[in-house]
């Protein structure tokens, strides 16, 4: 039995790194009809010793033994006002309750399509006011409503229609913001843009925050779809007093629109994109069929579904945008096949983000580096904690919080 629960390591797993000498932004910010432009260089404000670094203080999981440990896919995690934990796993169909130890509590949902019941499609999972659980399902097209004692409080639809959600998160006030892809119709050939979304918790729209580009990755012009793996594609998050942050993966440029979605900065970084290799290729198509093989997909179906897969030519410039403590923004690099398997791993959708983040300040400064620990998939920063999964040599998943410390806190 090797089950998982490891509380206040004793030493951080990687350093904040990148800083120039003298620790004062090298950079030029100019005026572009009212918008702050900020053009960062290479180079970050922190000096060495001086930036922000991770440390793990839970992990939970196990590769065998008690089967509330173990974890087929986790698909959300969220925190209660208490320090609850909330672990959604898509497998399983189910939530799972830990304290803030990580000791087991309950388990809270079940497969099916009832009531208080949940598909393989389910998640991700987010709090809402009052400590209510919300679970987006769009293999059952609606939102699940969850109370903290685990009851069932009811759900609202969600029509696929008007859009497939492709990422969610909480509006300061609580409400839900997703990203809707919305499908052309039969013999329309332009695609149509993205749109992020508000929906009160009842299920009502209450607002559209932004117009997002038009994403290039999966299209549904004519209805069908039609896949380019690493292609550009619409980045955002929601940032303090909701500010959404908004960029395309293929360039360096984030905007920063206001509540009333106005553009007020733009900061840019320097960067070169790395080019998809054959290789880089194979190794991705080489997943996708162990992957789907897992699934029990028929092959004959497997190498439809792999024909219709193209690649770009570059991998994108960012992997991922997130609001990170203090105001700052976090951008997460991009790495290869190439470089995992140089790591001696295997290369899988979630290795494209690299374990390297820049963090910029609340002006959009490039401040320096925070690394993560390898094979680390963040999904929510809240406060100074980082909580996602982490996966071992055996891809068993564990959930993991990492608090973001840093000179002005080294003793936490």
């Amino acid at each position: 039995m090797r089950r998982f629960v490891l509380l206040h390591a004793a030493a951080p797993l990687l350093l904040a790194a990148c800083g120039n000498a003298g620790g004062e932004w090298a950079g030029v910010v100019r005026d572009s009809a009212g918008i702050a432009v900020v053009a960062n260089p290479a180079d970050g404000i922190w000096r060495p010793g001086e930036g922000w670094r991770v440390v793990q203080r839970l992990r939970i999981g196990t590769a065998e033994g008690e089967p509330e440990f173990q974890f087929g896919q986790i698909a959300g995690i969220a925190r209660g006002s208490d320090g609850t934990l909330y672990v959604l796993d898509q497998q399983a169909q189910e939530i799972r309750v830990f304290d803030s130890a990580g000791a087991y509590l309950r388990t809270v949902g079940r497969p099916g399509s009832g009531p208080g019941e949940l598909s393989p499609a389910a998640g991700p999972i987010l709090m809402g006011r009052g400590d209510t659980l919300l679970v987006p399902d769009v293999g059952l097209q609606r939102v699940n409503r969850f109370l903290p004692d685990g009851s069932e409080a009811g759900s609202f639809a969600l029509s696929i229609a008007e859009g497939i959600p492709l990422k969610w998160e909480l509006t300061a006030d609580g409400n839900l913001a997703y990203q809707a892809r919305r499908i052309g119709s039969p013999g329309q050939s332009e695609a149509i843009p993205d749109l992020v979304v508000v929906r009160g918790t009842d299920g009502a729209i209450r607002d559209t925050l932004v117009e997002l580009a038009v994403g290039r990755s999966i299209q549904f012009t004519g209805g069908a779809p039609r896949i380019k793996l690493f292609e550009a594609e619409p980045v955002w998050t929601i940032s303090d007093h909701d500010r959404v942050l908004v960029g395309v993966s293929s360039e360096y440029r984030i905007e920063v629109r206001s509540a009333d979605g106005k553009v007020t900065r733009i900061f840019t970084m320097p960067f070169e994109r790395l080019p998809v290799t054959e290789s880089d290729r194979n190794a991705f198509l080489s997943f996708l069929r162990e992957t789907f093989q897992r699934q029990g997909i028929p092959p004959a179906a497997a190498q439809m579904l792999l024909q219709n897969m193209e690649f770009a030519d570059y991998y994108p410039a960012y992997a991922n945008v997130m609001a990170g403590p203090d105001g700052t923004t976090w951008v997460q690099h991009v790495q290869s096949a190439a470089t995992v398997a140089k790591e001696g791993g295997t290369f899988s959708a979630q290795d494209v983000g690299a374990p390297r983040w820049n963090v910029f300040d609340a002006d959009g400064r490039f401040l320096g580096v925070v690394e993560a620990p390898p094979r680390f998939q963040p999904f929510t920063i809240l406060d100074r904690s980082i909580f996602g999964i982490w996966r071992d040599e055996m891809d068993v998943q564990y959930v993991v919080r990492l608090d973001i410390v840093g000179p002005e806190n080294a003793d936490r």
